[in-house]
């Protein structure tokens, strides 16, 4: 392509059924079920890249720290950043498909319905275990997707494909792949997860700067993140970032409230 307006509707077209992975995110219903997410891996990234603009695209990567890092990609002259978190080759590959969501790539798969195995359904589609204790006294569960959950998740991918994804985002574009094919393992088994559009770093660290102020003032933020119905983590900024783009927004205004009543 050309030029970044040709080349957009390009990298937004789905990827087949046998591209995209899956991995469970968390466990429902005291062991009960899965809910699961599909993704791809850093590969399909740069395959899509190089497929649809070989000679026009570039990535650069800045550190933050904390295994966060900001990947600066450049598409036919538009430079685009977001920030990955994780460790290792795992950091490089959530900051760059992050990015490259930015340009469309890989956007289809935000807009896949949840997928969700239930360990009743008869067959041996997911494993689901015991792994501890919360701190707020509730179980932890672990869970495996099995090679019948795989199939089980593929098939349902694939028919909200035929049903919504080829109409919304165009004919999928197949790399090659195969179902089954091992892909990028030293990074697919660490990396983060983001089943959702995950808030700008910016914002999030505009966030974090003040709650700062408000506790340097002596303003509970207990009641705020409660409020919005946010998973308190063992950091703040830990929290902020787990929360859902409307979770922050609304802490945000929540936070604004309970400043100017000070």
């Amino acid at each position: 392509m050309s030029d970044l307006a040709s080349a957009i509707p390009e990298l937004r077209r789905p990827f087949t059924p046998a591209a995209v992975k899956f991995k469970p995110q968390s466990v429902l219903g005291e062991g009960k079920g899965v809910l699961c997410v599909a993704y791809i891996d850093m590969r399909l990234v740069s395959e899509r890249l190089n497929h649809i603009c070989p000679n026009d695209w570039s990535d650069a990567y800045r550190p933050v720290g904390n295994g966060v890092m900001w990947c600066d990609l450049t598409v036919h002259g538009v430079t685009r950043s977001d920030v990955g978190e994780g460790t290792g080759k795992a950091l490089v590959s959530d900051a760059l498909k992050r990015a490259a969501v930015k340009f469309g790539v890989g956007v289809s798969l935000y807009a896949v319905p949840e997928l969700k195995i239930w360990a009743n359904q008869g067959r041996d589609l997911v494993s689901i275990w015991e792994s501890g204790v919360k701190q707020n006294g509730k179980k932890k569960y672990d869970a495996r997707i099995e090679d019948a959950g795989h199939a089980h998740l593929v098939a349902q991918y694939g028919a909200w494909l035929e049903q919504v994804g080829r109409q919304a985002f165009g004919e999928p574009l197949d790399h090659g792949d195969v179902d089954g094919a091992a892909g990028d393992h030293e990074v697919t088994a660490t990396e983060p997860v983001h089943t959702e559009p995950h808030v700008p770093a910016g914002i999030i660290y505009e966030v974090i700067a003040e709650a700062k102020q408000a506790v340097a003032a002596g303003l509970d933020l207990a009641p705020l993140i409660e409020a919005v119905g946010a998973e308190r983590k063992s950091t703040f900024p830990q929290t902020v970032r787990a929360m859902a783009p409307a979770q922050v927004e609304q802490f945000r205004s929540n936070l604004a409230d309970l400043k100017a009543a000070a």
